[in-house]
């Protein structure tokens, strides 16, 4: 299961091969704020994302940062196991997804709008969607893919 949640988070960096930057090329403002919200992480690759005004950091414990062009921090993305997700997220995990789904790619997120939340992944036959819960187990939304 760990390795389909990096390997998700590894395939945003793959597409954006062509947008690599090279360390010298950040900013060091952009690079100070990433590298104090990495926590002791090494910083693997940057993506600058010009389209959507921001550069991505992929850190080696498989965390996803994202920071604005102009330095400010957005947000972070960490894969998290099955088995380490809270009690009360996979309890609710098990509550709200029935038989038929198969749920994949756990997201430990840190975000500077919405807060700190979990998403999973579900999809069935009928519903391909990623929901939203707080560190409580409570679903704050789900949205669904087409």
């Amino acid at each position: 299961m760990m390795k389909l949640m990096i390997k998700g988070l590894l395939i945003i960096a793959a597409l954006t091969t062509d947008n690599a930057e090279a360390q010298e090329n950040i900013p060091a403002q952009v690079k100070t704020i990433a590298e104090g919200k990495a926590t002791g992480n090494k910083i693997n690759k940057w993506i600058a994302d010009k389209q959507r005004g921001k550069y991505i950091a992929v850190l080696s414990d498989g965390s996803v940062m994202e920071i604005s062009m102009a330095g400010e921090w957005l947000s972070t993305s960490k894969p998290v196991p099955e088995s380490k997700l809270p009690a009360k997220v996979a309890a609710a995990v098990s509550r709200y997804v029935g038989a038929g789904y198969e749920v994949d790619n756990y997201l430990f997120v840190q975000d500077a709008v919405e807060g700190v939340f979990y998403t999973i992944d579900i999809t069935s036959d009928d519903d391909d969607a990623t929901v939203f819960l707080n560190a409580e187990g409570k679903v704050l939304k789900k949205d669904v893919r087409d």
